[in-house]
């Protein structure tokens, strides 16, 4: 099959933000700039998200019934049979009209166990049908299964992309209490050395959001200016809350643009609204989502953010200076390992600050901006090897 006229179907699930659907974005463009004939469609998993474009490139199916949320940072998904095997149907149906030559699941298998119900049939099908089955991730994480489930379906992949430099893997490796758990992570990578592979990260060329959406910049000239970014918005709300309180205290040397995340309730929006009425400063502007995400952080002095994917990219790649508050979870009840994995490792080659989010107020933010604009940026180095291409590891 000629590579640059193949059929290409891609599976993908969410909590209701952007990150796996901005990946999912990024692979399709890199792919159909180097393959312009390729047809895709994809398979959302996940609740609708409006304000995402995903369809200029293919055809868009979201399944019924998911059993994903943003209430999953939280709480576990619990995946119910009988909604998995009418979601499994209906990716048949899509299956058999679209045809593809090559199937492509993003995280599955490393992550999303809640997903194998309804994917394995599917799966199993193309399997059959001796179609190209990849995975790509964008970061080497082993969630959501539990004995020997994930090597069986590894088994039918050809290749698992995953999209950051293997770098990753050792600031993950350090946040696992050392013994059998992070000696269990080591041995998967090595086991399957031929398969996993490390691509470098994927840069996207263009956002996820509608064109045109919440055309945020920062107004004033001679002030600080302070990007405050949630990334999706699924999670810490209290960011964005805390962020607007600093403002003030930091008084109207600084400018700050605050942006919530498309997935922001209606609720939450209301709270930061509130806020954003009371504060005795006109020194920060608030918009809900934005089509110049990586064009702030450029625009920066300092960056407030978590650790996802493609914020992280962002600070790397414009080299700014960042305050960090990494996603860990919600009070032990889920413990979430990539972004203070990830904020590490941006601490030792972008000298960020780290203000984990059990110490988070407004006057601890407010230091936390201050030095990191004192920070020396002088001598520091993203490594170019970092960065690489997918499309050289198709086949």
């Amino acid at each position: 099959m000629d590579q640059h006229r193949k059929t290409i179907g891609l599976y993908y699930s969410h909590y209701e933000c952007y990150g796996h659907t901005s990946r999912v974005a990024a692979f399709t463009g890199m792919y159909k700039k180097k393959f312009p004939y390729g047809n895709f469609f994809f398979i959302q998993a996940g609740r609708p998200q409006p304000t995402a474009v995903l369809d200029h490139w293919g055809a868009v199916y979201t399944l019924s019934r998911p059993s994903s949320s943003r209430v999953n940072f939280k709480y576990q998904v619990v995946a119910d049979p009988f909604s998995a095997d009418i979601r499994s149907r209906e990716c048949l149906r899509i299956i058999d009209r679209e045809a593809p030559d090559t199937f492509i699941t993003e995280y599955f298998p490393l992550g999303r166990g809640e997903c194998r119900d309804e994917l394995l049939p599917v799966l199993t099908a193309l399997f059959r049908q001796k179609v190209s089955l990849l995975s790509i991730a964008g970061y080497p994480l082993l969630t959501g299964f539990k004995g020997r489930w994930r090597d069986l379906i590894l088994k039918m992949y050809q290749r698992v992309l995953i999209l950051c430099p293997e770098i990753e893997m050792d600031y993950i490796a350090g946040c696992y209490p050392a013994g059998s758990a992070r000696r269990s992570y080591r041995e998967f990578f090595k086991k399957n050395k031929d398969k996993v592979v490390f691509t470098g990260y994927l840069v996207p060329e263009a956002p996820v959001i509608v064109p045109g959406r919440g055309r945020a910049g920062f107004a004033t000239r001679g002030r600080v200016r302070v990007a405050v970014m949630r990334g999706g918005g699924a999670y810490y709300p209290q960011i964005i809350a805390t962020a607007i309180k600093a403002s003030d205290l930091l008084g109207d040397g600084y400018e700050f643009v605050l942006v919530t995340g498309p997935s922001t309730s209606d609720s939450e929006w209301r709270m930061f609204q509130g806020l954003m009425n009371r504060k005795k400063l006109c020194n920060a502007s608030l918009v809900r989502w934005t089509d110049r995400y990586d064009h702030l952080i450029a625009e920066s002095d300092v960056c407030i953010c978590p650790t996802p994917y493609h914020t992280s990219l962002s600070l790397m790649k414009h080299l700014k200076r960042a305050v960090l508050i990494p996603f860990e979870g919600y009070g032990g009840v889920m413990d979430f390992l990539e972004q203070p994995a990830r904020a590490r490792l941006l601490t030792d080659h972008l000298r960020s600050e780290i203000l984990p989010f059990k110490k988070l107020t407004a006057s601890s933010l407010a230091g936390a901006v201050v030095r990191a604009v004192r920070k020396d940026m002088s001598g520091i180095n993203v490594p170019a090897s970092w960065f690489g291409s997918v499309t050289d590891y198709l086949s």
